[in-house]
């Protein structure tokens, strides 16, 4: 039974990837589109002015490596030991890199359980030379990576987290509105419920064909929605940039 149920999960994976995209390059029809589709813009904008030694930590495949053209060097780092990354975490220890020139860290401080391992990478960043850290976090998202999820920030309070460092606020910018957040919560808790043994995984498969295309409105009338919210408080996502 296992293994049927893998052979399911593969194939609607596979199949799912070549119409939707894979993370981070996924596409409108994806159920998770909402949750990057402003994240991914601003970052770029932001990491356009990156330069020197970049430090990206937390980096997985490293989704953003090539929005930093100006970089002198990248290094990735994360807990786990896959490709390209340059420095595994160990028992929330940090290994040596050298002074870096900037930070970048996104969708990670909600999983880490010692966020004090930031005062290891903060603390390497060069002083009196303007480094920058850009990092981003989840607001209002649903509970995932378990059990690694620890807490949510708001941008007021990812702003004073930041600023307990000694580090200087720059730029504070939120993504999404009630439409995208709604949305994203709606989609994840609709695939949960169809993850669910070898029922749910064959309604899953064989439902695709449906569910692409629900996806598809879902996702256009979260955008659409978005545009009309400007209470600036039903964000799903927020970004700081700040210097050293």
């Amino acid at each position: 039974m296992n293994n049927i149920e893998s052979r399911k999960a593969r194939w609607f994976r596979l199949f799912y990837e070549k119409i939707c995209g894979s993370e981070p390059n996924i596409n409108i029809l994806h159920r998770q589109y909402l949750a990057i589709y402003q994240l991914k813009p601003q970052l770029k904008e932001i990491l356009q002015d990156f330069r020197g030694v970049c430090l990206d930590f937390g980096c997985g495949k490293q989704p953003y490596r090539t929005y930093m053209p100006n970089i002198s060097r990248y290094i990735g780092a994360d807990i786990a030991p896959i490709e390209g990354v340059d420095l595994v975490i160990k028992d929330n220890v940090l290994p040596p890199t050298g002074e870096i020139d900037c930070v970048l860290s996104t969708q990670v401080l909600e999983h880490a359980q010692a966020a004090a391992i930031f005062a290891q990478v903060f603390d390497r960043v060069k002083t009196g030379g303007g480094g920058r850290i850009a990092i981003s976090v989840p607001f209002l998202y649903h509970a995932h990576g378990l059990p690694f999820d620890f807490r949510r920030f708001t941008k007021e309070g990812l702003s004073a987290w930041i600023e307990s460092f000694g580090l200087k606020i720059e730029r504070v910018q939120t993504q999404g509105g009630i439409g995208s957040t709604i949305t994203i919560l709606f989609l994840s808790w609709l695939d949960a419920n169809t993850t669910r043994g070898a029922i749910g995984k064959t309604i899953k498969l064989f439902g695709l064909p449906l569910f692409i295309p629900f996806t598809f409105c879902c996702n256009l009338i979260g955008i659409a929605l978005d545009k009309l919210d400007h209470t600036e408080s039903f964000y799903n996502n927020a970004i700081v940039v700040a210097r050293k």
